[in-house]
């Protein structure tokens, strides 16, 4: 989704990272990682008060509307919603990744077949 000639896209170091780099989880995030995300939605006036709150993605990743409002003074409706769009799909992304990797760790089912003959 991009308006104003490119003036909001989502980050591509984040969300569209390359095959061979695993994704890291927003629960992993640093504040220096909140920072950047923050950074690239083009909401760098609210960095300083993430920095000092100490906002990491384990607290990005339960953050409301409220919480953005009246803890860390975001009062436009609007970069609300850009932030808790975001951590939605950083959220989502996590949970596919998850499932993922723990799908990389099943057995093909010709293996197990080969295995129940063989007992």
């Amino acid at each position: 989704m991009e308006a104003d000639g490119d003036r909001y896209s989502e980050p591509k170091t984040i969300l569209q990272q390359s095959e061979n780099k695993p994704i890291k989880q927003l629960d992993d995030y640093s504040v220096q990682d909140v920072k950047e995300l923050l950074n690239s939605l083009n909401l760098s006036q609210y960095t300083n008060k993430f920095v000092e709150e100490g906002v990491n993605g384990e607290i990005l990743s339960v953050l409301d509307s409220s919480i953005l409002e009246n803890d860390l003074g975001i009062t436009s409706g609007l970069h609300k919603k850009k932030i808790l769009k975001i951590v939605e799909k950083l959220i989502h992304q996590q949970d596919i990744s998850h499932y993922m990797c723990l799908d990389s760790f099943r057995v093909p089912p010709a293996a197990s077949e080969d295995v129940y003959q063989e007992l």
